[in-house]
């Protein structure tokens, strides 16, 4: 009687499909992780960029993009700046990140 109790209680398995190499009738994907990778990738892509920057220019890309302050509070922190000003070196952060991970992702 054990038996069958123990057995009535334990969850139905299903295999995956890597599980069934060469069965016609079994399709699609196994469950998986996507992970942190490609976070921590992105991380490490954003702080070379900005490495690369002059110091005000990087101070413009952390104020204004990272925290989200608007061009004309962005003007009022950091010396020299005007609005239009901001809003290019933004514009231009963005584009080189933007081809940065266009080349990663093509292995170049």
């Amino acid at each position: 009687m054990d038996w069958y109790r123990r057995r009535a209680s334990r969850p139905e398995e299903t295999l995956l499909p890597s599980e069934h190499q060469g069965e016609d009738g079994v399709w699609g994907d196994e469950p998986a992780d996507a992970g942190e990778a490609g976070a921590v990738e992105l991380h490490l892509i954003i702080e070379e960029l900005v490495a690369e920057l002059s110091p005000p220019h990087r101070q413009v890309i952390e104020i204004h993009v990272f925290e989200g302050v608007p061009a004309a509070e962005t003007c009022e922190r950091v010396d020299g700046m005007s609005p239009d000003n901001v809003a290019k070196i933004a514009s231009r952060f963005r584009q080189r990140l933007r081809q940065t991970l266009e080349e990663a992702e093509r292995g170049t």
